[in-house]
């Protein structure tokens, strides 16, 4: 679907955002809070971060999560496109072929894919949940992460952890990683 660049030209980079980089993003398209992993996070830490946000006042379903790499694995919807193309045109690549390009796109993302996902859909807020996405992130922005202090990435607030979802097997560190996202309250 073309969406006009008239109508509302954050709307259209969002969306362009997830068009490109859909595998790698799940959650709210409208979301203030950007998390990012290194890989998906699990239910109990989506769910530990979206009311965490939802407490702080950045409203309901605030998050949006980025897996570095890919939030789905590509092979069934890849099958099913190769399948279609391969009836219609001899000389397509076998399945097989195609399930393992879409592999290796969705395996990858550069400091500059970050950089270009973040810009793209312009959160207020960035987590880095753990250390693999807090470096890719220092490396997109040129910046540093000191502990859990929040930092600045082009205005914007952000937080590092070197493990969010280790953080939530023991109750003294579920309030230091609360007590950190505390310091990111609008």
């Amino acid at each position: 679907m073309k969406t006009s660049a008239k109508s509302n030209i954050f709307t259209y980079t969002r969306d362009a955002i997830w068009e490109c980089y859909g595998a790698f993003l799940q959650g709210d398209r409208d979301a203030v809070v950007c998390v990012i992993g290194a890989t998906p996070l699990s239910d109990v830490a989506r769910l530990a971060l979206e009311r965490s946000f939802e407490r702080l006042e950045y409203g309901e379903s605030p998050c949006v999560f980025v897996s570095l790499a890919g939030m789905v694995a590509p092979q069934t919807d890849v099958v099913s496109q190769a399948g279609a193309v391969s009836q219609t045109d001899a000389a397509a690549p076998q399945v097989g072929e195609l399930a393992s390009q879409a592999n290796a796109l969705v395996s990858r993302m550069s400091a500059q894919d970050l950089f270009t996902v973040v810009e793209g859909l312009d959160p207020v807020v960035v987590v880095a949940a753990d250390a693999t996405s807090a470096e890719l992130l220092g490396r997109a922005y040129r910046a540093g992460f000191n502990g859990l202090r929040p930092a600045k990435l082009l205005g914007r607030r952000a937080l590092a952890f070197t493990s969010f979802e280790s953080m939530l097997c023991s109750s003294t560190e579920k309030q230091r990683a609360w007590a950190a996202l505390k310091q990111l309250a609008l």
